[in-house]
């Protein structure tokens, strides 16, 4: 789906989720109705002065209207940005104990697909028939 249908069927959500119209958008981010009915349709992409007016009016950060619209990159996963501010806060030795959790996790991951791809089920080894 391209960048700006993106846009407009989260701009639609949007003012679902805010029990706003189009028409109170319109008004309260200073556009005509028209121009924000051609962005939540498809027929026009937001450029940079309509983006920056949705989001006064929507009290959003540009940037994050600048990544819904495709303009700028998609944020990385707000899961990683939490997990890097809670690992910044951690000493030194904390933070050696999580690294070795998590390899201790993806090993256990790694060797369970090993096994499901070998067939070893209890600690039983079941014997796959040749193609």
């Amino acid at each position: 789906m391209e960048d700006h249908l993106k846009f407009s069927k989260w701009l639609l959500n949007e003012l679902d989720d805010r029990k706003m119209s189009q028409s109170d958008l319109s008004r309260i981010a200073g556009v005509t109705r028209a121009t924000i009915n051609g962005v939540v349709s498809g027929r026009r992409q937001p450029g940079a002065h309509l983006l920056a007016a949705i989001s006064k009016a929507l009290l959003i950060p540009l940037e994050d209207l600048y990544q819904k619209a495709g303009i700028l990159p998609a944020k990385q996963n707000e899961n990683f940005d939490r997990l890097n501010l809670l690992y910044s806060k951690l000493t030194d030795r904390e933070r050696l104990d999580v690294l070795d959790y998590i390899n201790y996790r993806l090993e256990k991951q790694d060797k369970g697909k090993r096994e499901a791809n070998l067939g070893i089920f209890n600690g039983v080894e079941e014997v796959k028939p040749c193609e």
